[in-house]
């Protein structure tokens, strides 16, 4: 009842705030499936014009935002813009014809949240089998297209992991954070920037404890 008859809903409505439909509703006036669009993009690197072909639009529940995947016409590179961060848009004169084509679904399918990267890496996870680490891991294969899931005999008494997680992604740092959930629980294989990540998460925490201690003396 709190929304106008005019506005448009996409999606939960106890989720999607005003200031995203408006930038959606906004954005969808535009002939984006069929035509380029050129626009102003607030980067966190600065304003910037773009001739644009649009590939996916998508929302995200975790950031409750709007993005658009989407092609530089340019320089021919993959771009994940959010619609938030559309300042302006005129309609191109090229004809878009990649929207919703089987090279950007397939992206958006190797995506891990709304974590956006150029290339996918592969990632290789074992997990300890006990609590409800295997019904866990059970979620996300079943979610996830492109991943496996099965046991292994384990490595040895100081490393009793017995499942692993195989998946093609595109967004390591997003699936950083996930795996930070599982503790000790979860030891990366591949790849080596997915390690890095999780070590130095975890002498980011160490660090923070050291300094905690050294505060309550």
């Amino acid at each position: 009842a709190s929304y106008d008859a005019s506005t448009q809903i996409y999606g939960k409505s106890n989720r999607i705030d005003r200031k995203q439909l408006k930038h959606l509703n906004n954005f969808v006036k535009y002939p984006y499936k069929t035509k380029t669009l050129k626009i102003n993009y607030l980067s966190r690197d600065g304003a910037m014009e773009i001739t644009i072909s649009s590939g996916l639009l998508f929302y995200s529940v975790e950031t409750n935002c709007f993005y658009l995947l989407c092609t530089n016409m340019i320089t021919k590179s993959i771009l994940q813009l959010r619609l938030d961060r559309i300042d302006a848009i005129k309609e191109g004169t090229e004809k878009n014809k990649r929207y919703r084509s089987s090279e950007f679904l397939n992206m958006y399918e190797e995506m891990f949240s709304a974590a956006f990267e150029p290339e996918k890496s592969h990632v290789k996870i074992l997990f300890q089998d006990f609590g409800n680490i295997r019904e866990r891991l059970s979620a996300l294969h079943n979610k996830r297209k492109f991943s496996k899931l099965y046991d292994i005999s384990p490595l040895s008494e100081e490393i009793p992991h017995s499942i692993m997680y195989e998946d093609d992604l595109r967004g390591v740092s997003a699936f950083a954070r996930y795996l930070r959930s599982f503790g000790s629980s979860a030891l990366v294989l591949e790849p080596s920037s997915l390690q890095d990540l999780m070590i130095n998460s975890n002498q980011l925490i160490l660090k923070n404890y050291e300094v905690t201690t050294d505060e309550n003396k």
